[in-house]
């Protein structure tokens, strides 16, 4: 909640800004205001220059967990002399937050087509888990068999999105609708915990329930992004923004990823 409150004060203060530097532009005399500074509404709009804005937003984040069986297999190693074992690994998951963040990029307008250059960046807050049981057997270099039960969980918390984009756009009045594509990359933790229990033979020692973490900070995936939005010119210098963005990153320790957002944003362009 803390997060969406901050975001409605950064947009809100940004088009209050706006609003403030266009209303004392026409109040300016008309040799220190310039003939451009409000938009005429029977002129065309014009897109180019650098742009810098804030957007927010949901995001869906899903990952699909394929290594706590390389956790599980080095946990046994320690426990028994394994040769061989066999267990399921676990599978997918997905959850859903909130994002928060900023752009900037430079467009280049052709008549009614624009092409731009953009940096985007979102503070992302999603922590997505997978948990799953399973059985297995581990053979030992003496003969005997050792069945075993366990449970596994996988955790990927997901902190930062980035991206930079090539975007193409057509102009119609004051609407700019757009589609990118572009390099992507995101910051995540991963941690992981794997419980084995063995059932071992009359007369050998208990083995106690064997348990094994791994916890890894601040570690990258990089990938693709892809997507499409709207600008709508509300002045001349401030412009609104509705967008979808996915982004996929292919590896966080083993782990595969990817995000889908839907945004709102408000810019300055100059």
């Amino acid at each position: 909640m803390g997060e969406i409150m901050r975001l409605r004060s950064v947009l809100c203060g940004v088009v209050l800004i706006a609003l403030a530097g266009e209303a004392c532009a026409a109040d300016m005399p008309d040799f220190l205001r310039g003939s451009q500074t409000v938009i005429n509404a029977s002129g065309p709009v014009r897109w180019d220059g650098v742009y810098v804005g804030a957007h927010g937003g949901m995001s869906v984040s899903g990952a699909d967990f394929t290594s706590t069986d390389t956790l599980m297999t080095a946990l046994l190693g320690r426990t028994l002399p394994v040769t061989n074992s066999s267990a399921s690994s676990l599978g997918k998951a997905d959850t859903t937050g909130s994002h928060f963040g900023g752009f900037v990029g430079y467009n280049w307008q052709f008549d009614d087509t624009v092409i731009s250059v953009e940096g985007n960046y979102s503070r992302i807050n999603n922590t997505i888990t997978a948990t799953d049981a399973f059985v297995g057997t581990a053979f030992a270099p003496d003969g005997n068999r050792y069945p075993f039960t366990g449970s596994g969980s996988s955790t990927l918390h997901m902190t930062d999105v980035a991206n930079f984009r090539m975007r193409a756009g057509w102009a119609a009045g004051s609407f700019l609708p757009y589609a990118f594509v572009g390099v992507a990359a995101a910051r995540a933790d991963v941690s992981r915990t794997v419980a084995v229990n063995y059932t071992v033979p009359a007369g050998t020692p208990p083995f106690a329930q064997v348990t094994g973490t791994e916890d890894i900070k601040d570690r990258f995936g990089f990938g693709y992004t892809a997507g499409f939005g709207l600008d709508y010119a509300v002045m001349r210098n401030f412009f609104l923004r509705a967008e979808y963005e996915y982004a996929n990153f292919n590896n966080f320790e083993s782990t595969n990823a990817h995000v889908h957002n839907a945004r709102l944003g408000a810019a300055f362009k100059f």
